[in-house]
């Protein structure tokens, strides 16, 4: 009876051990096929911050940044990920919003445009708000840090 006993118990251990191995590997996280690299190459161009009066007065104005991202990622991923890279740069830099077009580099096939390292032609922008006043301008949800938009 004794042996018997133990048998069982050791046989409960040894299943109670392998299903917490299994649902062990089952919560890892899964290396996904649309893993992005660790940086995305680009380039920012014409970042300098403005100052824009929001009335006729010169007391309230909003700081905002236009310019242009120089890029070969065309994927939302990627772009996303510049966006959020972006973000984090200028997140202490008292800006209300920043306002990025897309654009590829040059690759030769504008002639008259050879000495500008982009294409003229955007593939879409990138919005970033810091402030509520950057979120109203740009007419994004409250929750929501950034916008990219593809030119079709």
């Amino acid at each position: 009876m004794k042996r018997v006993s133990s048998v069982r118990l050791f046989i409960a251990f040894a299943l109670f051990a392998s299903f917490i191995a299994i649902i062990g590997d089952y919560n890892k996280p899964k290396a996904s096929a649309q893993t992005l690299p660790s940086s995305v190459s680009y380039q920012l161009i014409g970042t300098e911050p403005l100052l824009v009066p929001l009335s006729s007065s010169n007391t309230k104005e909003k700081r905002i940044i236009k310019g242009m991202v120089v890029t070969e990622a065309s994927s939302y991923d990627a772009l996303s990920q510049i966006a959020d890279h972006i973000k984090k740069q200028y997140a202490l830099k008292n800006i209300d919003s920043i306002e990025l077009t897309v654009h590829n580099p040059n690759s030769g096939l504008y002639e008259e445009e050879e000495a500008m390292p982009y294409e003229p032609i955007s593939k879409g922008t990138i919005s970033i708000a810091y402030t509520s006043l950057g979120q109203k301008e740009l007419h994004m949800p409250k929750k929501q840090d950034f916008i990219i938009q593809f030119n079709n």
